[in-house]
C-alpha cells in the first residue's frame, strides 16, 4: 500500500516546487492543483513547476517560474516539495484530475475547482485568426493520433470514413487536423475542405482553433486535453480509459458537451484493471487480437454524435 503525502499546511509565504515531468496532457491536469496552491497560499507564494512541457504552463498566472529538470538547481530550498509524477498512474481507478488533487491535499477535494487552463497570448490568437480567413467559417477540429499505447491510434480507416461523410454531409464545413510531427496527417492534402495544421501551431494557437470549430473530435491525447480547456464541443473516442476517468469539468459541470463514443469491445476501459504503477498498458486480448479496441468504433455512432453538434449550426 501506498500512503499519500499528508495535504500542505498553509504558510505564508513559502516556497513550493511542484514536479510533474510530462507529458502535455499530464501537465494540463495539473493546473486545478496550481490554482489550488494560488488560492491557499496567496500571491507572496513563490511556485515553480519542473516539467519537459514548459509550454503548456509559460504563461500561467499561478505559477512564478517554470524549468525543465535539467535546470534544476540544487542549492534551491524549497518549503514544499509536491511529487505529482505517477499520480493517476498508482490511483488507476480514480478521475485523473482527481489523482493529482488528492495528491496534493489528501481527501478533502470535493470543492476544489477542476476546470483546466491553457492561456494564450495575443499573437498565437493573432495567428489564427489570419489563418482562418482562408477556410469556410464553419470548422471542425481532427485530432488523428499516431504514437504510443497503440490502443489511443484510431484505424486510420475510421478517420477516412468519418472526413468522407463530413464532405458529403455538409458541404460548408472545413476539416482542419492538428498534431506534433508523429501522428497522422490529412489523406487529402490541402484545400477549401481540408487543412493539415499538424506539426505547424503552437499549443495556445491549436486552443484558439479548437476554440472556434464547430467539434473538435479525438481520443486521449495532448490536443484532447487542450480542447477540454474550450468550451466547444467534443467527441471523444474512449478505448482504455472510461468516461468517469477522463471527462472535464466545463463551467464547475462534469462533462459538459462531451459527446463519448466508446470503443465497442467487452474489454473497454481496462485501464482500471492494470496493475499499478501503469506506465505502459497491457492489451487484454489474445494475441492475434491485440488492440482490437481502436478499430472497434461504430461508425454509426460517430456520424450521430457529430449530427446533433453540426445541425445546431454555427458557434
Amino acid at each position: 500500500m501506498r500512503l499519500k503525502p499528508a495535504p500542505l499546511k498553509i504558510n505564508q509565504p513559502c516556497r513550493i516546487l511542484v514536479d510533474r515531468r510530462k507529458a502535455v496532457g499530464d501537465v494540463i491536469m495539473i493546473t486545478p492543483v496550481l490554482r489550488e496552491l494560488r488560492k491557499r497560499y496567496g500571491d507572496d507564494a513563490y511556485i515553480q513547476v519542473v516539467t519537459e512541457e514548459i509550454i503548456v504552463l509559460e504563461n500561467n498566472p499561478d505559477v512564478d517560474k517554470v524549468i525543465v529538470p535539467s535546470d534544476m538547481n540544487r542549492e534551491d530550498r524549497w518549503d514544499h516539495y509536491l511529487n505529482l509524477n505517477d499520480a493517476y498512474e498508482l490511483n488507476v481507478a480514480s478521475h485523473y484530475v482527481d489523482a493529482y488533487l488528492y495528491r496534493a491535499f489528501g481527501q478533502d477535494i470535493d470543492a476544489i475547482d477542476r476546470t483546466l487552463t491553457l492561456v494564450t497570448t495575443d499573437e498565437e490568437r493573432d495567428a489564427v485568426e489570419e489563418l482562418k480567413k482562408d477556410i469556410n467559417p464553419r470548422y471542425v477540429v481532427f485530432h488523428m493520433r499516431r504514437w504510443a499505447w497503440e490502443n489511443k491510434n484510431i484505424d486510420p480507416t475510421t478517420w477516412t470514413m468519418v472526413m468522407a461523410w463530413v464532405e458529403a454531409s455538409y458541404p460548408d464545413v472545413t476539416m482542419i487536423s492538428v498534431g506534433a510531427q508523429y501522428d497522422s496527417r490529412m489523406p487529402h492534402g490541402q484545400g477549401i475542405r481540408y487543412v493539415d495544421m499538424v506539426e505547424q501551431l503552437s499549443l495556445g494557437e491549436i486552443r484558439h482553433l479548437i476554440d472556434g470549430a464547430e467539434f473538435f473530435i479525438g481520443g486521449d491525447s495532448g490536443p484532447y486535453h487542450v480542447a477540454c480547456t474550450t468550451n466547444t464541443p467534443i467527441v471523444a473516442m474512449l478505448s482504455h480509459l472510461a468516461p468517469e476517468q477522463i471527462l472535464p469539468w466545463r463551467d464547475g459541470e462534469f462533462g459538459k458537451d462531451v459527446h463519448v463514443v466508446q470503443s465497442k469491445v467487452a474489454c473497454v476501459g481496462c485501464y482500471a484493471r492494470q496493475t499499478p504503477p501503469v506506465s505502459n498498458l497491457v492489451c487484454e486480448q489474445p494475441a492475434d487480437q491485440q488492440w482490437l479496441c481502436n478499430r472497434s468504433f461504430d461508425f454509426n455512432q460517430i456520424t450521430q454524435e457529430l449530427k446533433s453538434i453540426l445541425d445546431k449550426g454555427t458557434k
